[in-house]
Formats: structure tokens, C-alpha cells, sequence
């Protein structure tokens, strides 16, 4: 008779083994891939579409105040902060950096390929100003972010598939009024200089350069080593370039113990210095000055003025 061959049943173990290794493997798959920067990198990049752009600050394109030569400086050297703006449709995308920050002046962003416009601002305040509409960038009255030597880059970038690196080169956009004493010495009871002025704006339109709104603008700087010159700035305006400016010498109580007034022509990119004896005639006096006035036709310079002479 013939044997019947017995045909093996597999054992639970290897039933169970058998169901575990598709799903063993593709663990192993899945960690394999996820471990992979490069593989992820990739689609997440193929995801978002964007594109690497690298914008930095190479240089600072400028007369120096009180120079009549043309240079070209590092940006850490005349600025403290940096804002960068893009705007893309309705979107704004902006970054702060501060001097101590590594990389100073360089920021990388992530783009959509075409049309964007870009808006950088160097400036020496303590914050950074409101930069959500392109035509009115402001700086505010506060004593955290005063008016100071500030500096724009303004244009418009088409934006490819290719990462792109843009070098980016700033000049100033704001007028400086200087106050310069030939008096002895600053009477011992003035602590601080108040400078409040109209005329001018703490906000400007990047698109041109110019003063955006109509401001009252106030700046109060502090007496130190009995020093005699003393600068405010402001965006000049295109529907004027004269200043409405009153400056006090404050006591230590607060009290205005001396004023003069000033009408200062203003120029972008000039100092109007007014250099003469504000304590003449003592304190508690309150005057209009009378001044000669010298232009230097250099572009760039400094127009000199004098008072009380």
C-alpha cells in the first residue's frame, strides 16, 4: 500500500513571523527614509515651490555729514538695526536683526518665483519701525525709536527658479538740523536740550525718498561733558523743505530756562548747521534768531548758519 506523504502545517511562530515581515520591512523603509535629511529636504522643498534668495547689505552708499567725499562703508559701522521687508501681493514678510546678531546685514528667505519688492531700512533707534505699508514706514515720537541717520534700499526683484544672491547698497534718506554753541560753557543748571520741530516727517514713502506724512516731532538730549553740538534729523517732505524749529535748554526741574527759534532749510542727505551763542543775554530769555547764512554748494554738505552774532 502506498505511504500517504504528510504534509506539514507551518507552526504558529512561523505564521506569525510570516504576517510580521511586510510590516517589519516597511518600518525599516520608513525610518530609513525619515533619517534622511537630504530626502526630506527635497520634498518639502518640492511641496512649497520657493526658491533660496540672499539678501545682503554690502555697503552703505553715502557723503558722510561733515565730509564732501563720496564713500562707501561697512553697514555696521553707521547702523545698529536692520529691517528687512518683501512684499509680494498683500503678504509683507519682515526681519529684524540688531548689530550683536551674527551675520549682521545678510538674511536668507524662502521665495515664490516672481515679482517681489523689497525695502531695507538701517537705522540707529532702539526698535524697528512699522513697515506694513510700503508708501508710509514710520518711526514714531517715542523715546525707544527716535529719529536717527537712517538709511533705505528700495526696488522691485523678479524672483526665478534659480537661488539668487543680491547684493544690496543704501543711502540715506534723512536731513539733519545741528545745533552748534559757541557759548563758553552750557550753564550749570541746564541738564538736557529739548528740540521740537514741524515741517518735517518720521515716516517716509519708500517708493521715493520723501517725507510721508506732516509730524510734530520731539527730541530731548541729555547735556553730557558740557558738550556743544547737538543733531536731530527728519524725512523731508515734497511739498516743503523748511523746518519750524524751537529749541529749549531744560533745568533739572524740567523748566525751560532758555528758547530760540529757528526756520531751517533742509535738504536730504545735508546737515543745516546753526552755529552761534544761545545763552547770550543770560537765561530766561526767549528769542528768534537772527542769522547769516553761508551755503556750502558742495553736493552733500553742510549749509552753516549763525545766529546771535
Amino acid at each position: 500500500m502506498e505511504k500517504k506523504k504528510c504534509l506539514r502545517q507551518p507552526s504558529a511562530l512561523k505564521k506569525a513571523v510570516g504576517k510580521a515581515c511586510p510590516l517589519a520591512m516597511a518600518a525599516v523603509l520608513f525610518m530609513t527614509v525619515s533619517c534622511s535629511d537630504r530626502v526630506h529636504t527635497d520634498l518639502k522643498d518640492a511641496d512649497t515651490g520657493k526658491v533660496p534668495v540672499t539678501f545682503r547689505v554690502s555697503s552703505i552708499d553715502q557723503v558722510p555729514f561733515g565730509s564732501g567725499t563720496r564713500s562707501q562703508v561697512p553697514v555696521s559701522s553707521v547702523a545698529s538695526h536692520i529691517s528687512f521687508a518683501i512684499y509680494t501681493d498683500d503678504r509683507k514678510e519682515q526681519v529684524n536683526q540688531v548689530s550683536s546678531d551674527e551675520g549682521f546685514g545678510t538674511v536668507s528667505l524662502n521665495l515664490s518665483t516672481g515679482t517681489h519688492t523689497v525695502v531695507v531700512i538701517a537705522h540707529n533707534g532702539d526698535g524697528n519701525p512699522t513697515m506694513t505699508d510700503i508708501r508710509k514706514i514710520s518711526f514714531n515720537n517715542k523715546e525707544t525709536l527716535k529719529m536717527t541717520d537712517t538709511f533705505l534700499y528700495y526696488a522691485e526683484i523678479n524672483v526665478t527658479s534659480a537661488p539668487q544672491v543680491y547684493d544690496l547698497n543704501l543711502e540715506r534718506a534723512v536731513a539733519m538740523f545741528q545745533l552748534k554753541l559757541t557759548d563758553t560753557s552750557v550753564p550749570a543748571q541746564v541738564t538736557r536740550f529739548q528740540f521740537d520741530y514741524t515741517g518735517g516727517s518720521n515716516s517716509v514713502d519708500a517708493t521715493t525718498g520723501l517725507g510721508a506724512t506732516k509730524s510734530t516731532q520731539s527730541e530731548t538730549i541729555v547735556v553730557c561733558n558740557g558738550g556743544k553740538e547737538y543733531g536731530v534729523y527728519t524725512f523731508v517732505r515734497g511739498d516743503g523743505n523748511t523746518l519750524n524749529m524751537k529749541v529749549s535748554a531744560i533745568d533739572v526741574y524740567g523748566n525751560a530756562v532758555k528758547e530760540q527759534t529757528f526756520e531751517v532749510p533742509v535738504t536730504r542727505n545735508r546737515i543745516t548747521r546753526y552755529s552761534g551763542e544761545f545763552f547770550k543775554g543770560g537765561c530766561l530769555e526767549f528769542t528768534s534768531a537772527d542769522y547769516q547764512m553761508t551755503a556750502d554748494d558742495a553736493w552733500a554738505g553742510t549749509d552753516d548758519l549763525s545766529f546771535n552774532e
